[in-house]
This record gives structure tokens, C-alpha cells and sequence, in this order.
């Protein structure tokens, strides 16, 4: 950076650690150049979080301090990226909420046609255990909500999928109907034959990409409160959202024996995936932050704005109150007007050039 930075206009640091080491660097390569921070999730909440649950001192020390260190970065960015909206609030005491924007940073893909609920059976939690809320997690689910399942379920079982698992996770798959599988080099196969995600987070920060796979591949999903926050989920539309352990169990129950239910979860959550997810949702999303941020270069916004499929303006009720509408027609010159149709705010860009 000391060497070719002033060749750049901006700088994108992502995670506090990289920003630490690269931000002085890249101020005095280039003074003018804006930087941006994104936070993969915001670390000292996920810790503090974990802190309140088992009490510890030390954890709350731990805490702060990584607060103190986001704190230090976020104002020494010229702009800040969230991925999460439920994160906001935990943020605008610290820098201007002009200078934050919200990116979810997720790329979950859609499987076209999943197999339906009578081609699948099981349940499953997937997720790395080198991060411990996904310990945390599989321990409370299987100690306090599986017997009760099992009780319902005879038939069903439990597999826990993720690597790095300690010798505690591991031993759960020795526990009645539940089964330790450890890591899988290609889920596509697998995610096509369970009938039943869970996410029983009971911490955490961010969104959760465990959750946008499954349902992505059309796997209807039990979670707690914390497992759908800031993934816009509604309750009894894309998931099943339950905090209670045998409230948790009874969702579960329900929604792997309901087919009708099941159905229309699995529909609601892949479409949720899509809006929000997918390939055009991720575009228009990191567009928006650069523009937020003030580096978007013009010819890349009008491209987009240019390259967007058409679309019907959306019907509005009678009584909705509509604030303002602008189309800006550019003589002979339909791209332009195209990228104004297809996207409000590119209506100053292409006027700009008119």
C-alpha cells in the first residue's frame, strides 16, 4: 500500500484487524483517498452477548476492549459498512448515521426445483465450530430441545455438520436418533435430502449464512431470535422463529409433519433468499453503499442502471401518499432514458451527461 496506494481513490478494509494494519498505510499513501470499513459483524456485540449469557468478568473485559478497537476504526473511516440493519443502533454513537450503510454481504444461492417434503427426512444443523457461538448452539439444542423431538420423531434424527468440532460436539453423536457427521466437501447432495434445518443460536452478531443456505435450498428452518436477526425473516413466512426450548420443539415437531406448512415455508424462504441474497439483491446493495460512500464511479452506476431487466412500476394504492416522481427523458438518447426508468436515483446521472 505504501508503494502503489496512491494510485487509488479508495480503500476497503474488511475486519477490524486488517483495518488496523493498513489504515495509517493507506492515509499516507493517499491523504485524499476515502476509506471505507466493513465489519463482517460488529465483534464486540457477539462478545458481549456471549459475556451476558455466562457472566463471566473476564468475557465482559474482552468486550470492551474490542469495542474500544472498532470504535478507533469506525471514526478513523471515512465511511462505515454494516451487514446487518439490527446493527445500527449499536453504531450511530459512534459515527454520524450518514456515514453508515447497510450491505449483507451474503451470497446464498437458489436451488431451482429442491426436492419436495415426502423426497426428504432428518433434521440438521450446519456450521463451522471453530466459532463458538455454533458450540454454544448444537450443545443447547441437543441437552434441552432434541429428547422432545425424539419423543414426537422416533423415526427422525439429528445430524450436527461443521468442521473443526471439539470432542464435546462430537461426542453428541453418541447420544439416542443424533449423528455427528463432521465436514462435507459438497452440501448440495446433502441439503437435498433433509426435510428440517435449525439454527438455535443463543448469540451472536451479523446475519447468518448457515440459515440463507439452507433455506436457499429449499429447506424450511426452525431458528431463534438471534439466528434471523437483521436477515429481514417474518415469522411463520420464511422460518419459524422460537427462543423457548419447548416452543422450539413444538415448531419443529410441527413443521416436519405439516406438509402444507412446510410447503409454503420452503417457498417463502427461497424467495426471501432471492430478494435479498441473490446475485441483482447483492449488486444493487453494494451499489448503494458505494454511493453512500462517495467513490461510485459514474460509468459503473449507468452501466448497471443500463444492464437492469425491465420491469413494471409497482401499483400504488389510491390512498398512498407519493412524495415526489421525476423522470428525466434524454433526447435521442434511450440508453440514458433507460437507466433514469430503471432506476430513480440514476436519474441525476444520466442528466448529468445530457
Amino acid at each position: 500500500i505504501r508503494e502503489k496506494g496512491k494510485q487509488f481513490g479508495a480503500f476497503y478494509f474488511i475486519r477490524v484487524d486488517v483495518a488496523e494494519d493498513l489504515i495509517a498505510a493507506a492515509r499516507e499513501a493517499a491523504p485524499e483517498a476515502r476509506i471505507i470499513f466493513h465489519a463482517p459483524d460488529l465483534y464486540s456485540l457477539r462478545e458481549n452477548r456471549a459475556a451476558g449469557l455466562s457472566g463471566d468478568p473476564a468475557e465482559k473485559r474482552t468486550a470492551e476492549k474490542t469495542r474500544a478497537r472498532e470504535t478507533a476504526i469506525m471514526r478513523a473511516s471515512d465511511h462505515v459498512v454494516l451487514v446487518s440493519p439490527a446493527e445500527v443502533p449499536h453504531v450511530k454513537d459512534i459515527v454520524s448515521i450518514d456515514k453508515i450503510s447497510v450491505f449483507p454481504a451474503l451470497y446464498s444461492s437458489i436451488v431451482p426445483n429442491p426436492p419436495g417434503y415426502r423426497e426428504r427426512q432428518n433434521l440438521f444443523f450446519i456450521g463451522g465450530f471453530a466459532h463458538t457461538p455454533n458450540v454454544g448452539a448444537v450443545k443447547w439444542f441437543v441437552d434441552e430441545i432434541w429428547p422432545a423431538i425424539h419423543a414426537a420423531l422416533p423415526e427422525a434424527e439429528f445430524h450436527i455438520i461443521g468442521a473443526e468440532a471439539p470432542e464435546d460436539i462430537v461426542k453428541l453423536g453418541e447420544r439416542p436418533g443424533v449423528s455427528f457427521v463432521g465436514y462435507v466437501p459438497d452440501l448440495a447432495p446433502v441439503l437435498a435430502t433433509y426435510r428440517l434445518s435449525v439454527v438455535p443460536l443463543l448469540y451472536g452478531a451479523g446475519i447468518k449464512g448457515k440459515l440463507g443456505t439452507a433455506i436457499g435450498a429449499g429447506v424450511p428452518s426452525v431458528v431463534t431470535t438471534i439466528a434471523a436477526e437483521g436477515m429481514n425473516v417474518v415469522d411463520g413466512a420464511h422460518a419459524l422463529v422460537r427462543d423457548e426450548p419447548a416452543l422450539f420443539a413444538e415448531a419443529a415437531i410441527r413443521l416436519y409433519q405439516d406438509e402444507n406448512l412446510w410447503e409454503r415455508i420452503a417457498r417463502g424462504g427461497r424467495a426471501l433468499v432471492e430478494d435479498n441474497f441473490g446475485d441483482a439483491a447483492n449488486q444493487a446493495s453494494f451499489l448503494r453503499l458505494l454511493d453512500r460512500a462517495g467513490v461510485l464511479p459514474l460509468d459503473l452506476y449507468v452501466k448497471y442502471c443500463q444492464d437492469v431487466s425491465s420491469s413494471r412500476f409497482p401499483g400504488l394504492d389510491p390512498e398512498q401518499v407519493v412524495d415526489v416522481s421525476i423522470i428525466i427523458p434524454v433526447h435521442i438518447q434511450w440508453n440514458l432514458t433507460k437507466a433514469c426508468l430503471s432506476s430513480g436515483t440514476s436519474a441525476i446521472c444520466a442528466a448529468s451527461r445530457s
